[in-house]
């Protein structure tokens, strides 16, 4: 009887061994499979990462290769350049009796960059003039012009619009702007379109203030009437 009940016993004891050691040996799978998972996750990850770089490569390379050809474009039409840049400081000259000086160049990002800058006639360097807005707007109108007036006699726009034109300059830069404007409308044949307000009308050596001729306007508007408003009714 007591070899028996010491057999049961062991036997027992035998299961509960197994038992624990089965599952030591479950939890140990389901470590290995969570292993396993992020692992899977991980090569995912460095395949990613491997065809990002990839892509990175290809758009750098892609990217050097346009600047090249930007490079060539910019050789390639030389004369253009020099020619507009040329026309560029005339204009700004008559109008605001400033040299300029217009240049182009290539970013690290490979996009083209222009820079334009007022020059001390005295001292020949650039001034900090070109930073101020009155003289930007002048500038970049003055570049449009000079662009227009190059490509006048080819397949190009023949218009321009500019919003404000006279703001923020004295009178003598107005009438020469006004007479530049007029002298290329009849040398190119394009039209140049500007707004201007009655205050910012410009006024001659004689104290009278200039008037543009019927044939320059294209609309007159006033707050006068309905009829004379930009869209014919106010609110």
């Amino acid at each position: 009887m007591p070899t028996s009940i010491s057999g049961r016993w062991q036997s027992c004891f035998l299961v509960l061994k197994i038992s624990a050691k089965f599952k030591k040996y479950q939890a140990d799978i389901v470590k290995n499979e969570t292993d396993l998972v992020n692992l899977n996750g991980q090569v995912k990850e460095m395949d990613v990462v491997k065809t990002l770089k990839s892509d990175i490569g290809r758009v750098k390379r892609e990217v050097e290769e346009l600047a090249k050809k930007t490079d060539e474009l910019i050789v390639e039409s030389n004369l253009d350049y020099r020619q507009i840049r040329l026309l560029f400081s005339k204009y700004l000259l008559e109008v605001i009796n400033i040299k300029a000086l217009l240049s182009i160049m290539i970013n690290n990002s490979g996009n083209l960059e222009f820079e334009a800058s007022l020059i001390d006639d005295k001292t020949g360097s650039k001034t900090s003039a070109s930073k101020g807005n009155s003289y930007k707007q002048i500038m970049c109108i003055c570049l449009d012009l000079a662009i227009l007036s190059h490509y006048s006699n080819r397949s190009y726009f023949k218009f321009v619009y500019h919003d404000g034109s006279l703001e923020s300059l004295d009178d003598r830069k107005k009438l020469n702007y006004i007479k530049l404007v007029r002298d290329l409308a009849k040398e190119t044949g394009f039209q140049i379109i500007f707004t201007v307000i009655d205050s910012d009308l410009p006024y001659d050596a004689y104290g009278e203030k200039i008037e543009f001729e019927d044939s320059e306007i294209a609309i007159e508007l006033t707050d006068e009437s309905d009829s004379r408003r930009l869209y014919g009714f106010h609110f």
